[in-house]
């Protein structure tokens, strides 16, 4: 009966699980979708499959594709742990231990489903240890000592293609297991487990020793890895010493009937220690993070504008919340609406991290900047585990189309048509390339030829001088106006800003004047001039009242009754202490 009952309590944990992670960590898993490649190809089996571990790592590149859905990542985690739990407790059965230990299985599920919320984490890692405990399961339930060693002998090699070093663990397991039947020969069996580790980390391409024989090998090979990535593999030894204790020294149990309870008791205790572990592995910041760049991605641009954002502080927050204003069109309406971080809001220095260039990649797509934009995918690409992904080689297809390379443009279309979720979209690019007979399809995505720098000593040296040859080509092109005007209001360069109107671009033909501009221009020009410009009556109206505010004694009173009555939301405002903090 208590199996059944261990059986239901991993079922409901599996269940609760599912509910946990899809409320707390959905974008986790979005995340780690753009971490992580797969193709349907030939080329792309043959290069995993020709290294060890290629096997579970081309396995849970194919799970990990289909994260991009919602629910998909939850799901599959849940399962991946009533998995491991449900192996660890029929190999604990065997021994006579799981009525007496579920803690164990429990703990082992936990420890393991953690690590798949660290980024730098690879599945393949978990999938290892579940097959691990599969194969000893069936090991275990064979009566034969010779047919069971033979057989798993003669499979080592395979199984060390298929996970990696995880191999180690299971020969340790097998061995251990060996010793509680009194059959100690069988350590000779750990000799034969390293060698193929040996052959390899000799022979092949492997890098450093603790990728060959450690679980480093289910990390970023680029980093090295916390103390954490460890924890479940020391807890499987100490598993498979206790079930070998166990059964050498005959230790038996004579309160059967308390096993129930103790069942209870120790999942119980085990989903406790879980949830301990899981709030403090999962930090609210880093999380933040990975849901602002799931918004970014998906287009969910009010989404970004709803979070508590520290963008005051906070440059890549400041990205994030600009990107959203601008893909909305109202940057140069709203931009003082909302703390700012300058100088660089608006585009971040890169610090080499893989999330800024896809930042910056689309950041600088948006304002026109098509060959910086190819640049940031490239090395996006560069600094992810995974090293390429389809959607920045979307990125790579519009870029190239935009700049004529129509080559490489359809070399990244056939690639990303290998693919599950972005193969359509890839598609659609087609109708730019070039057709027997046929010119260039114009309009869309080519529009963007007229952003391309017109001069050949245009290069891109900084964020004025990028914007302006961008506007050079097309001075009428919204984003970049929309970006280089805000950029010199953040610094309260009015000269530039003057310049910037009077030479770079022609506001005129904007339409509606941009909030913030014309609330510049009041600085800048009289009130005739502002109304050539296209400066409201209504914006002109509350520049006198600012300006009279302003007039009287500058007392903290008066200073906040400017900002209750909204001027904290205006350029003056902004222009009026960044004076007073330069003075």
């Amino acid at each position: 009966m208590e199996k059944w009952i261990r059986f239901g309590l991993y079922v409901a944990a599996s269940m609760l699980l599912f509910v946990l992670f899809q409320q707390q960590c959905a974008y986790d898993f979005f995340y780690a979708e753009q971490l992580r490649s797969f193709f349907f190809s030939e080329a792309y089996a043959q290069e995993l499959l020709s290294q060890p571990g290629g096997g579970l790592e081309y396995v849970a590149s194919f799970l990990i594709q289909f994260y991009v859905y919602d629910y998909i990542g939850p799901l599959v985690t849940s399962v991946l742990f009533f998995l491991l739990v449900w192996l660890c407790d029929k190999w604990l059965d065997k021994c006579g231990l799981s009525s007496l230990a579920p803690l164990g299985s429990v703990l082992l599920g936990g420890l393991f489903i953690i690590l798949e919320l660290d980024m730098e984490y690879k599945s393949e890692g978990t999938l290892a240890i579940i097959m691990s405990l599969a194969i000893l399961n069936l090991y275990i339930r064979s009566t034969s000592f010779k047919l069971r060693l033979g057989l798993f002998a003669l499979c080592i090699p395979l199984f060390y293609w298929m996970m990696g070093p995880a191999i180690l663990a299971l020969v340790a397991c097998v061995c251990l297991w060996e010793t509680g039947n009194r059959n100690y020969g069988a350590w000779a069996l750990m000799l034969w487990g390293v060698l193929p580790l040996l052959l390899w980390w000799h022979w092949g391409e492997c890098g450093e020793e603790r990728i060959v024989f450690l679980p480093d090998a289910y990390y970023n090979l680029h980093l090295v890895p916390q103390k954490k990535l460890y924890y479940p593999w020391y807890l499987l030894l100490i598993i498979a010493f206790v079930a070998s204790a166990w059964r050498l020294f005959r230790i038996k149990w004579s309160f059967k009937k308390w096993t129930p309870v103790m069942s209870v008791i120790q999942v119980a205790v085990g989903a406790g220690c879980f949830l301990y572990l899981f709030n403090f592995a999962h930090g609210s910041y880093l999380y933040q993070m990975k849901r602002l760049d799931c918004y970014r991605v998906r287009g969910e641009w009010d989404k970004i504008l709803s979070e508590d954002l520290l963008s005051s502080k906070n440059e890549m927050h400041a990205c994030y919340q600009n990107l959203a204003l601008a893909q909305k069109g109202v940057l140069a309406d709203s931009l003082f609406h909302y703390p700012q971080c300058p100088p660089s809001g608006l585009a971040l220095n890169w610090n080499g991290s893989r999330q800024q260039a896809d930042l910056l990649s689309d950041i600088f797509w948006l304002q026109g900047n098509v060959s910086l934009s190819q640049k940031m995918a490239f090395d996006a690409m560069y600094f992810s585990r995974a090293f390429i992904h389809p959607r920045l080689m979307l990125r790579l297809v519009e870029t190239n189309l935009v700049l004529g390379e129509y080559g490489v443009a359809e070399k990244y279309i056939r690639l990303c048509e290998q693919s599950h979720y972005y193969a359509d979209k890839a598609t659609e690019y087609r109708k730019y390339l070039p057709k027997e007979g046929q010119a260039v399809a114009e309009g869309g995505l080519m529009d963007m030829r007229n952003c391309l720098p017109q001069q050949e000593d245009a290069v891109q040296s900084n964020f004025y001088n990028d914007l302006k040859y961008v506007l050079l080509g097309d001075p009428n092109y919204q984003p970049a106006v929309h970006y280089l005007g805000c950029k010199l209001l953040l610094d309260n360069n009015l000269d530039g800003f003057k310049y910037f109107v009077e030479n770079v671009c022609d506001v005129k033909q904007l339409g509606t004047l941009p909030l913030h501009f014309q609330e510049a221009f009041l600085l800048i020009y009289d009130e005739e001039q502002c109304r050539e410009y296209g400066v409201t009556e209504p914006v002109i109206a509350r520049y006198n009242d600012f300006k009279k505010r302003i007039a009287g004694n500058k007392t903290r009173e008066n200073a906040a009754a400017i900002f209750r009555a909204g001027f904290n939301k205006t350029f003056w405002v902004h222009s009026f202490i960044y004076q007073k903090n330069n003075q």
